[in-house]
């Protein structure tokens, strides 16, 4: 079940971002955009037992190493859970992962001229992300069910190059707890800042685990930056603040694994749009790409996606649909 959102403030797409996908956007926000009753949980809570009925398995922390590739056919997927490796045997494989972690899990030799094209493929914006836990009834405070978009300037499309030394530029702030129905806790809020990875970049790439100094102390300084940013928007709210933790790029290739922390995926360019190279049918036999690096950025586009890749496997999917 999903709920409509009401009141929803303004929104405008990135300059660069394409005409149809800011039309789909505006017309979803327009209509009060939705969201899952119970919290975005319930997208794997819903799937997982249709999926367990149907004979499958869903298996947690799974850190994928490689795809397994004999006579020319995807046939294996290596991964280690719980630092166990396991090797499944597959027909077909159907990768959700994001197109340049998939292609790093196969061989070079395995379709390299793909392999070259992906590579050239940049990553999107990343983000930085502050959440924040509120003690006592915010709507009385100002907070709606509204997404609300926060320019500091006129130039819409400006990223954030340099968080340590300048404010966020924009700002997106959103009351999950408001949206939700279902929600009897206390309540949260979502503050969102776009921002060039390379402002972390000499931390994307450490080993697992590893935080030195240097980066806690930048991390420390940017989430008291973006706190007072948000206090200034939000005077009402302050006082009852009570809970914040910020996460950043690092933070988002860690836990998502998406390269250089990226929001959507693969850079949103004219390039990526014409690409080949992003297809649900790949130059690899039996192994198909699902996720949002296919169809498009965000729920609607990887969940599209997903559908378009079982098509691929059983078409009479779609016509089950049609009827």
């Amino acid at each position: 079940a999903m709920t409509p959102m009401t009141d929803n403030a303004a929104i405008a797409a990135p300059q660069t971002a394409p005409l149809l996908e800011h039309a789909l956007v505006t017309g979803a926000y327009d209509s009060g955009a939705y969201y899952p009753v119970g919290g975005p949980a319930r997208f794997a809570q819903t799937m997982q037992p249709v999926i367990e009925g149907a004979n499958g398995e869903v298996r947690l922390g799974a850190d994928v190493q490689q795809i397994v590739v004999t006579d020319g056919r995807a046939s294996a997927v290596v991964f280690k859970q719980h630092g166990t490796q396991h090797t499944e045997q597959a027909t077909r494989v159907v990768s959700a992962m994001g197109i340049r972690n998939t292609v790093a899990c196969l061989e070079r030799q395995v379709a390299p001229a793909w392999h070259d094209t992906v590579q050239a493929l940049r990553p999107g914006l990343s983000y930085l992300a502050l959440y924040l836990g509120f003690a006592g009834g915010i709507a009385a405070a100002g907070a709606t069910a509204a997404n609300v978009w926060i320019y500091e300037r006129d130039d819409i499309g400006c990223v954030w190059q340099a968080p340590a030394d300048e404010d966020a530029p924009g700002l997106f702030v959103s009351f999950p707890s408001l949206k939700d129905p279902a929600n009897k806790g206390k309540h949260t809020a979502e503050v969102l800042a776009l921002c060039d990875a390379q402002a972390f970049g000499p931390w994307l790439h450490l080993p697992v685990g590893e935080r030195p100094e240097d980066y806690l102390a930048l991390k420390a300084w940017v989430e008291e930056r973006l706190l007072a940013q948000f206090r200034r928007h939000f005077p009402a709210l302050a006082p009852m603040l009570r809970f914040h933790e910020l996460a950043t790029p690092v933070t988002q290739q860690h836990f998502v694994r998406s390269p250089d922390g990226a929001m959507y995926g693969i850079e949103m360019s004219a390039k990526r749009r014409g690409s080949d190279a992003l297809d649900v049918r790949t130059p690899v036999p039996g192994l198909l790409l699902a996720g949002q690096d296919v169809s498009g950025p965000g729920i609607q586009a990887a969940c599209m996606s997903g559908l378009l890749a079982a098509a691929a496997i059983e078409p009479s999917l779609l016509r089950r649909l049609g009827g």
